[in-house]
């Protein structure tokens, strides 16, 4: 929980340790919300007494699928409280790495001035001041981004349809020259 990989973007935010019996057991497309022990499901205690947080969506500290696209992702992508973020088999949310390629954003993307490859020369210590400052910033940006795939599908689209235009346009001239 809380682990900073090789790979600085694969790494993920740490929570309170009472929070993980509430996803430690959730299947896939499971919310804390669902368990029967009520001890389990997200909860506060207020001058001693356990208050139940709300669950307004069904999709809150919910496990995502492995055989499923990627969920809509949310600008606070960083928290099991948010909506579908939690791993489908490990109990944390989602990496950062891991929501670029749910949003088709490559690898060779660059977040900061300084490059991937050289942050990830950083020592643990180095990394956590990084993440520290940069992290939420960048999931906030990921939360707010469509994906790149759409996009580039968009672009092609255009790109066709305009040059089967032109095609269209070149025919039409010849086959009215030809007429007159």
């Amino acid at each position: 929980m809380g682990e900073i990989s090789d790979d600085i973007f694969h790494s993920y935010r740490t929570f309170q340790k009472r929070m993980f019996p509430w996803i430690e057991g959730l299947k896939e497309g499971q919310s804390a919300f669902d368990n029967s022990d009520k001890s389990k499901i997200p909860h506060r205690i207020i001058e001693g007494l356990r208050v139940y947080n709300k669950s307004k969506n069904g999709n809150k500290y919910a496990r995502w699928f492995w055989d499923k696209e990627g969920p809509c992702i949310h600008t606070r992508n960083d928290i099991l409280a948010s909506q579908n973020t939690i791993h489908p088999s490990d109990n944390r949310v989602f990496s950062i790495r891991e929501i670029m390629r749910m949003m088709s954003i490559p690898n060779t993307f660059e977040w900061a001035n300084i490059k991937t490859k050289h942050l990830n020369e950083y020592s643990v210590l180095k990394k956590m001041e990084f993440l520290k400052k940069e992290e939420l910033n960048i999931r906030h940006c990921l939360g707010e981004a469509v994906p790149t795939g759409i996009f580039k599908n968009i672009a092609s689209n255009i790109k066709f349809f305009s040059n089967k235009k032109k095609y269209l346009s070149v025919k039409l001239k010849i086959l009215f020259h030809n007429i007159n």
